[in-house]
């Protein structure tokens, strides 16, 4: 039976699960977990909301634990100003001096449309109404390592890649809706997990994924070489990715995938790391960013945004603005511009509601692909490795609806979900 009809059912009045395979609250050994944080804060999971029970029973919800996912989801509109599911609809957190590039504004290409008329073609069930008063069940996850090397599900059928054709054709003819994508998350077995089943699910033998020409090496070991994608490599400066040397190297694959040249096929998808690349470092700026956008708008791209390092980023001492590389400036001088809403990135409108008092790493966050896209293209891998520790194994996708629904589905049958206690535990912080 399919989790996601159990978890629509999960907990209302009068319905009796005859679902195969669900242990009852007795048949677990732990009645109660607790643990305690550094600052002495203990945490409990217990009978109260059956906690204890869940942190040990399978998946209901094929998108993760909802009380977590309420919390990124509200965590994700407050940070990167996009629509999400399920989550209060509320404007961006960004002051901006600028607006958006004109190409990266506009509506969305082939692949971005493609993507949700994929999805839409493929058997996926209507999202659930939401479940009375109960708690979803989340999963004891199998991807402990992270999933990357483990068996994973086949590759798309004949009917799959039979869609996606489908739909590039219909796609071509029409334009995306004016309305900004609505988004949804996905939470996965950390980073890596979550990249695989991005690779996965977008992906097919043979097909070009464009990279930094120094990445990120378990991304490129264990899941892309693995999966048989062929690399289109783009050098990087201070700044991360070259948008202008992606734009010459993707006219250079096209031209040779339209004259039947090489065995390259016409690229797709882009992987980069803009924050605290690995392994260069690098912090790529504003302006490179929507650069980018403006590229992969031109020649339909799809961006995996993997940004581990985003909540590590420090830009208030020494480095601000969109760009690593301008002029310290001084406090009395940002707490001016903030208020005259000039200040860019994350931290202005936050510091200035707490009377400009600024936490570096957690104020001032600069501004994402994802919140700069407005046509659905930006696909975002997070983590909690950096947040809490690498141990948790517990990440989350930002994506376009339609798609998250799919990875969702892909996320059930490669581990069955993320470990239950590792969902729980943070959704209870």
């Amino acid at each position: 039976m399919p989790s996601g009809l159990v978890h629509r059912f999960a907990g209302v009045d009068g319905v009796i699960s005859l679902a195969a395979g669900l242990p009852p609250a007795e048949a677990f050994p732990v009645t109660e977990l607790t643990a305690r944080t550094v600052d002495g804060q203990d945490v409990t999971l217990g009978s109260e909301g059956r906690q204890a029970y869940l942190a040990q029973q399978y998946n209901f919800n094929p998108k993760g634990y909802d009380p977590l996912l309420k919390w990124l989801r509200n965590l994700t509109v407050e940070l990167h100003g996009v629509q999400v599911a399920n989550a209060p609809a509320q404007g961006p957190v960004v002051v901006k001096k600028k607006e958006p590039g004109t190409a990266a504004g506009g509506p969305g290409g082939d692949t971005a449309a493609a993507v949700a008329l994929t999805v839409a073609a493929a058997a996926t069930p209507p999202p659930p109404p939401p479940p009375a008063e109960a708690e979803a069940v989340t999963a004891s996850g199998a991807g402990g390592t992270g999933g990357a090397t483990a068996a994973a599900p086949a590759g798309p059928t004949d009917a799959e890649s039979a869609a996606v054709a489908v739909a590039v054709a219909v796609a071509a003819t029409t334009q995306a809706s004016p309305e900004a994508p609505v988004r949804d998350l996905v939470l996965t077995s950390g980073a890596i997990h979550a990249i695989f089943a991005i690779i996965s699910c977008l992906t097919d033998p043979g097909d070009t994924i464009v990279v930094d020409e120094y990445t990120y090496t378990h991304a490129l070991e264990c899941v892309f070489l693995p999966r048989g994608l062929r690399l289109l490599p783009i050098r990087g400066d201070r700044e991360g990715l070259d948008a202008e040397d992606l734009d010459r190297q993707l006219q250079l694959a096209t031209a040779e995938a339209a004259a039947g040249r090489g065995a390259c096929r016409r690229p797709r998808l882009l992987y980069t790391i803009p924050t605290g690349h690995n392994p260069t470092g690098a912090v790529m700026g504003e302006q490179r960013k929507r650069r980018i956008l403006e590229v992969c708008e031109a020649h339909d791209l799809l961006i995996l945004e993997d940004d581990a390092y985003y909540w590590l980023y420090y830009p208030y001492g020494g480095e601000s603005g969109d760009n690593p590389g301008d002029v310290e400036r001084g406090e009395a001088e940002a707490e001016a511009e903030v208020e005259k809403g000039e200040l860019e990135g994350r931290g202005g409108s936050i510091a200035l509601a707490r009377g400009g008092i600024r936490v570096p790493g957690l104020e001032g966050l600069p501004p994402s692909l994802l919140h700069l896209d407005t046509c659905g293209r930006v696909i975002r891998v997070d983590t909690f490795s950096k947040l809490l520790g690498p141990g948790y194994r517990l990440g989350w996708i930002t994506a376009p609806s339609p798609l998250a629904a799919k990875l969702a589905n892909w996320v059930q049958a490669s581990t069955v979900g993320p470990c239950s206690v590792t969902q729980s535990l943070p959704g209870s912080l």
